[in-house]
């Protein structure tokens, strides 16, 4: 077992503190006044009327004495129902694996999971004997969360299971404890599907922070030990929720024009929810607010849908009255008043906390919330620069503060300067959102960071200068580092985490992170919740951590004096895509979008080169190296590239795949490294002279297989090739067989490949009669493996191409989702779409394709189906699809 000092020449420690400090832009220090002192004993709170902000300065507002007002929304839907049919994955949603942690079976990587056959498909959750398994979907299209009513679950168990459950979280959590349904038990469904309802009471905690619903995780809580197919999940929205306006921008409630307001914000929410109608708001009662009381607008909405369905709703709308308005008065008609009996400044410590309890607030009015803000010491007042913020925890009964907690450091995002002078306002909200109480407390700030920081620095320093020890048979690396930086640290101050991001043949990366954990004081609040993690008697400095990265621990043989440098031994995470491509495909469907509308000379899906780099200790100038890269662990078939200098790049790399390399130099050799490329996006090809070309290999399939990578290449015109693009085509792809689309003559690539020629069609015009038999000579030449490795192309690589490819990869099994994303990756080359409006006719003629594909097949049958039944009724043989199938597909690696 090899020992190694953990400490990165990456990252230093100077350069850590260094970061940290620069890590937040802060004011300028406001010096502390003379007469200002933290201990303030059993003075009072300081009372300040602020004239801007009196209500004597408020207009009153009434209604225009308008009685209906109309607006109309364009739009042909009125569906008020969505359904994501999980027994063929319709292209309606992504499902991808989830974010939850701990012992969650991984439902949408696993081989023996996902889309089956059972009773006309479903999609399997098989926990395989554990407790849980979870999938996250994605939707294609955004629902508006206040426009779902419901949601429910259609499913049948393996056996009766009444004690497992569905949980349905957002897509950001990390524990399925988080669950916001009540979906009844599952026993009952073992015989046959039924439909439950899930549950879940506020679908606004589904949504993003624009109010729609993207994304979601599905939890099987797996406690019977039985297998759930779900057929399907479905929304069912109303339009009638979309009627009731509770609040509208700009406190227009407090102007003339009420009516207008609340129709034009009805409209608004039909336009999102993509429902067309005309909507009619009605005046029934208006009563005017002030700046002490409430008003009111009773109304009657009735909207007409776009297939004649009519909704009606009446609603009252409570207007609010005018805000900024201070009563600090012991009598009169609010009788606010307050008792701090000293504890304002006597619990407000240094470091910006302020632990309040058994302090009386009262108001007729109610007391709504508390809100605090902090500001300089000698800093004006103004109520429109003041960011007044909410307490991390408020308990209130009958009018006395039962527990304030405010943290002025944390929320105010680390603003405040250790030394300055500060001062905190506080204030009580009434009911009718006016402000009963104001407190003015002035504090010097001595944070709690210097002694973070300084228990940081001294467990960054030990955790760089540790000696850990770990070997290649070490089954939980991660946990064994863990443990030795735990002991060597020796602070119960300290978080420590480790994670392991690169196991390889003789070594492991890994990175420390180390966060300072703070108790407050000695008057500790039982339980409170911050930034949704329940803690007990301990709060997590935001900011306050340092991260070792890039660490190395090696194990095995010597090096010797060439080490190879990158990427490093085990790396899994190679990407050999542009940034666009890489976003591409990891962005939900919904929000693809082409990243320039207009022509450019550069195409945004050129991949990068993958450089390969090492240091020698004996080199010299001009000294030569061979570098083998190879698929196998023993470096057999290897590719040998020779050069001079310490670095070469690569290209042409399959995605999905493992390699292993070694640099040799005479008699000097590297150990052996890994690395691992990723899949999931689209593999693109730099053939000089050519745009868009891609293999249209990498994809997994519905079934579990794998598309061959180097078999079917897609592109644009070939005629512009140079001889640099000529040698990748003929040299590195082995390209044999030329199938131009265009049904043109032109032989680019020269003699000695074959060229077919076919004036194929596109989109909904495959299923002319006339035009049926370009196609099946297209799909035909993919029957034969004399063809392979195959280039097919029309002009621009996108249309004729686009539709071949979907018909050949959905033949495949690939899920039409994935069909969708590999035509969509033509947007990113000089073939893409030319402007906005072609964007959306291209996605469009997408639709109309997979459209008149349903005419094929069974009503019930699969988009991929429906291909092979097209297929074989314009003539291409079942022999033929047989033999594409055994030429493309292969088994998935792990």
């Amino acid at each position: 077992m090899k020992h190694f000092k953990a400490i990165s020449g990456l990252l230093t420690l100077a350069m850590l503190l260094g970061a940290l400090g620069a890590c937040t832009k802060q004011p300028d220090p406001t010096p502390p006044s003379p007469e200002q002192t933290t201990d303030v004993g059993e003075q009072e709170p300081t009372r300040q009327e602020y004239k801007d902000l009196s209500f004597e300065t408020v207009p009153a507002h009434k209604s225009n004495g308008e009685k209906s007002y109309t607006v109309k929304v364009d739009g042909e839907s009125a569906d008020c129902e969505t359904a994501l049919d999980f027994s063929q994955m319709d292209g309606r949603y992504v499902i991808s694996p989830t974010k939850i942690k701990f012992s969650c079976h991984d439902v949408a990587s696993c081989p023996d999971c996902g889309l089956v056959s059972e009773d006309g498909g479903a999609y399997r959750f098989s926990s395989d004997g554990l407790d849980q398994g979870s999938v996250t979907v994605t939707l294609a299209v955004p629902l508006l969360a206040s426009t779902v009513e419901r949601m429910t679950l259609t499913f049948r168990t393996t056996a009766d299971a009444p004690n497992s459950e569905m949980r349905i979280l957002s897509a950001v959590q990390t524990n399925n404890a988080a669950f916001i349904n009540k979906c009844g038990s599952m026993g009952g469904a073992a015989a046959e599907y039924v439909t439950v309802d899930l549950g879940v009471e506020d679908f606004a905690e589904l949504a993003d922070s624009d109010g729609y619903i993207r994304s979601f995780q599905m939890c099987f809580r797996n406690k019977n030990k039985v297998d759930c197919f779900v057929k399907s999940v479905t929304f069912v929205m109303g339009a009638q929720p979309l009627l009731q306006v509770d609040a509208v921008d700009d406190n227009c409630f407090f102007r003339e024009g009420a009516l207008a307001a609340v129709a034009n914000a009805i409209a608004e929410r039909f336009k999102q929810a993509g429902i067309g109608g005309e909507i009619t708001v009605t005046n029934k009662k208006y009563a005017k607010n002030s700046s002490y009381r409430d008003g009111h607008l009773h109304y009657s909405a009735t909207a007409v849908l776009a297939d004649g369905t009519k909704v009606t709703a009446s609603h009252d709308l409570t207007i609010p009255p005018v805000s900024g308005v201070w009563l600090d008065a012991t009598d009169g008609q609010y009788g606010s008043s307050h008792d701090s009996r000293g504890q304002w400044q006597q619990t407000f410590d240094p470091s910006g906390m302020l632990l309040l309890t058994d302090n009386v607030i009262s108001c007729a009015e109610g007391v709504l919330r508390m809100e605090y803000a902090v500001i300089g010491a000698d800093q004006a007042y103004d109520d429109a620069e003041v960011r007044w913020l909410q307490p991390q925890i408020l308990q209130m009964e009958d009018g006395k503060i039962s527990a304030l907690f405010v943290n002025a450091a944390l929320d105010v995002n680390g603003m405040l300067k250790s030394g300055s002078a500060y001062r905190l306002l506080l204030r009580g909200v009434s009911n009718n959102s006016n402000y009963i109480l104001h407190v003015d407390i002035p504090f010097t700030y001595s944070p709690l960071s210097v002694k973070a920081q300084d228990a940081l620095t001294a467990a960054c320093q030990k955790a760089g200068e540790a000696t850990l020890s770990c070997d290649a048979q070490t089954e939980d690396k991660q946990a064994a580092l863990l443990e030795q930086l735990t002991a060597l640290i020796g602070d119960p101050d300290i978080g420590i985490s480790v994670d392991v991001y690169g196991n390889g043949l003789h070594s492991l990366r890994f990175s420390v992170s180390l966060r300072y954990l703070a108790q407050i004081g000695e008057q500790r609040l039982p339980e409170y919740v911050i930034n949704g993690e329940r803690m007990t008697d301990v709060y997590n400095f935001e900011g306050e951590s340092f991260t070792l990265d890039e660490l190395a621990l090696r194990y095995g043989e010597d090096e010797g004096s060439i080490v190879l440098t990158h990427p490093y031994d085990g790396d899994a995470h190679v990407i050999l895509a542009s940034d666009a491509i890489y976003k591409h495909a990891n962005a939900a469907l919904a929000q693809i979008k082409n990243v320039s509308y207009g022509y450019t000379s550069e195409e945004y899906c050129t991949p990068p080169a993958l450089c390969l780099s090492w240091t020698d200790v004996n080199g010299a100038a001009n000294k030569s190296y061979t570098v083998r890269l190879s698929q196998n662990p023993d470096l057999s078939d290897a590719v040998e590239m020779t050069v001079t200098g310490t670095s070469v790049e690569v290209e042409q790399l399959l995605v999905g795949t493992t390699y292993y390399w070694q640099v040799s130099a005479g008699d000097e050799s590297s150990l052996i490294y890994t690395f691992t490329t990723e899949d999931g996006y689209a593999r693109f090809i730099r053939m000089d002279g050519v745009s868009n070309v891609r293999d249209i290999g990498g994809y997994r399939t519905l079934d579990g297989k794998r598309v061959k990578q180097g078999m079917a290449f897609r592109s644009a015109h070939l005629d512009g090739i140079t001889a640099e693009g000529l040698a990748v085509a003929l040299d590195q792809l082995g390209i044999r067989t030329d199938l131009d689309l265009r049904g043109g003559s032109s032989r680019p690539l020269g003699q000695s490949v074959n060229h077919i020629s076919v004036g194929m069609q596109w989109y909904e015009h495959i299923f002319e009669e006339t035009h049926r038999e370009s196609v099946r000579r297209a799909i035909s030449a993919f029957a034969y493996e004399e063809n392979y490795p195959i280039v097919f192309h029309c002009t621009m690589g996108r249309d004729r191409t686009g539709t071949t490819s979907f018909l050949i990869l959905g033949l495949l099994g690939v899920d039409e989702d994935t069909l969708h994303r590999e035509y969509y990756a033509s947007f990113f080359s000089t073939a893409g779409a030319f402007d906005a409006d072609e964007f959306t006719m291209l996605v469009q003629n997408m639709g109309r394709l997979t459209h008149g594909l349903d005419a094929y097949g069974d009503q019930d049958d699969t988009l991929q189906q429906k291909i092979e039944a097209y297929l074989l009724d314009i003539g291409v043989t079942a022999e033929e699809i047989a033999s594409i199938r055994e030429i493309l597909l292969e088994d998935a690696p792990l």
